[in-house]
């Protein structure tokens, strides 16, 4: 979504964090077996939509999504003062004092939305999506759409991946292990001259070649990227 917006393709992005998409899971590099959901909390969102409105340029935010579960709760119903029952709700914890903070903060000028020139000027790396044709199988893992429409499977390892996750479909830390390196978006094209000031542009069919290591594509983006960043 990075990339369709920093790109030009789309006017702004946004955001949905909620338990469906979340799991606890072990990674062995065969199974992908979910866990369980214990580990997810409306909290846990905070870095990651902090990350996104103040570095990334992020306008539009869906959610939580699962309102009985994240925002209100229905309690027992009372009586007006004219003898009707009317159902009565409470706002949950969570949503006061997590999502409806973040909110102040934004609203108060605490957090500032970064402009899409900053965006391109903080990411200074962005990979074009140049595969056209793929000779995988099809089918889920692996598919030909992932090398068509996907983020190069192995581009963030070494940088900002956690290193028990996985790639692609297996990929389920939303976190990152650094934050030396900022989110490196995947685009289409790049369709106007603020896209096309990106300090670097790398083909994706090139990637295969360009790095033989992960230690190479250290080496790369700690060139571009301080270590106290």
């Amino acid at each position: 979504m990075l990339g369709s917006y920093i790109s030009g393709h789309s006017g702004y992005y946004g955001i949905r964090y909620d338990d469906s998409g979340w799991s606890d899971t072990t990674w062995d590099g065969v199974d992908d077996k979910t866990v369980t959901k214990d580990q997810y909390r409306v909290a846990t969102g905070l870095p990651i939509h902090f990350e996104r409105l103040a570095f990334n340029g992020l306008t539009v935010i869906d959610g939580p999504e699962l309102v009985w579960k994240d925002d209100f709760n229905e309690t027992n119903p009372i009586t007006d003062s004219e003898g009707y029952k009317v159902r009565n709700w409470k706002m949950l914890d969570q949503f006061q004092n997590d999502m409806i903070d973040m909110f102040r903060k934004v609203l108060d000028g605490t957090v500032r939305i970064s402009s899409r020139q900053e965006v391109i000027d903080r990411t200074k790396v962005a990979v074009i999506q140049d595969v056209t044709k793929s000779d995988k199988p099809g089918g889920l893992h692996p598919s030909r759409e992932d090398d068509l429409y996907s983020s190069y499977p192995t581009l963030f390892e070494g940088l900002y991946r956690m290193e028990d996750d996985g790639n692609l479909a297996y990929n389920h830390n939303p976190f990152h292990c650094t934050g030396r390196y900022p989110t490196i978006p995947t685009v289409y094209s790049l369709t106007d001259d603020i896209a096309k000031s990106m300090q670097v542009k790398i083909n994706q069919s090139e990637i295969p070649t360009r790095w033989k290591t992960i230690e190479e594509k250290q080496s790369e983006f700690n060139a571009i990227f301080p270590e106290e960043s």
